[in-house]
């Protein structure tokens, strides 16, 4: 029965998602690691992203996204990594209140990146958070006590700086948690705090999955498949060349060449599958002796 669940759900698209999933993991633990002030651990980071995440209702992927993003380019703009994951989460919990769609939100976060990258809010950046995200310029109008008219003309001035945008989420913190608590969670929020768990659970497994494909007796079986693959493909290329040379010959005898070829590729592929297990094992049993 096991064995039947296991061929139904282990497929090469679920196990290629998997391995997908292990990279990316590995690579957003990197970025992070880079950017991270030092005030805690990586690992500490990690759990900080994941609780924000949770509060926003946010995917906990995209927080850690972010907030690498931001601190690895607009680190300065910041007083420390924790407080990039508190401004990351005002940010997502705006979105989540405005009912800004994925693909937008991830537009307006760059852009916003790229804002406080710059240390100025203005032009692109401005247009684009402005048609995404609306209720962030408002809670800048509402920090600067200024009309959007104006903000808008402050906007294309360049007068619209980093620690404005940052000290309006901020002050308008208060405001937006009480919002987002008032508003009933959806089918789709919890669905993602589920993946979040899930993700957070399986993370040291995926890391490990990294860990065993970066091993040099894993390399040296991806090396050993790779030259059994040459091997067979340079047999194969033989034998179509001597078919190409005999052209004549496979015309006249059609009928019973097919059968003939694919009975050699059948040998082949026996023999040097067990070529690859036999290989493949005794690697793995060096590994396990060493």
């Amino acid at each position: 029965i096991i064995g039947g669940i296991a061929a139904d759900y282990v497929t090469p698209e679920t196990l290629s998602n998997v391995l997908n999933l292990s990279d990316q993991l590995t690579a957003a633990s990197a970025r992070l690691d880079s950017m991270n002030d030092g005030l805690q651990t990586t690992g500490d980071l990690q759990n900080m992203i994941f609780l924000s995440a949770e509060r926003a209702r946010g995917s906990y992927q995209a927080t850690a996204d972010a907030v690498s993003q931001l601190g690895l380019t607009a680190g300065d703009a910041f007083g420390s990594s924790e407080e990039i994951i508190a401004f990351t989460e005002q940010v997502n919990k705006q979105f989540v209140i405005a009912g800004t769609e994925t693909a937008d939100m991830d537009a307006a976060m760059q852009q916003l990146t790229q804002a406080m990258a710059s240390g100025v809010l203005q032009g692109e950046e401005y247009n684009s958070i402005l048609e995404k995200a609306p209720n962030i310029i408002e809670a800048i109008a509402d920090y600067l006590a200024v009309p959007k008219a104006e903000l808008e003309d402050m906007a294309a001035k360049g007068q619209i700086s980093a620690d404005i945008v940052k000290a309006a989420l901020f002050a308008a913190a208060d405001e937006t948690n009480a919002k987002l608590e008032s508003m009933p969670k959806t089918f789709e929020q919890i669905g993602t705090s589920f993946q979040n768990a899930a993700l957070v659970a399986f993370q040291p497994i995926l890391e490990r999955l990294n860990e065993i494909a970066n091993s040099e007796a894993f390399q040296q079986l991806v090396n050993g498949a790779m030259e059994v693959l040459a091997i067979a493909a340079g047999m194969a290329l033989q034998i179509f060349d001597l078919l190409s040379a005999g052209a004549g010959l496979l015309e006249e005898n059609w009928s019973w060449l097919p059968p003939l070829v694919y009975g050699v590729a059948g040998a082949l592929a026996v023999y040097y599958g067990w070529l690859l297990l036999t290989k493949g094992a005794a690697l793995a049993a060096a590994a396990a002796q060493g």
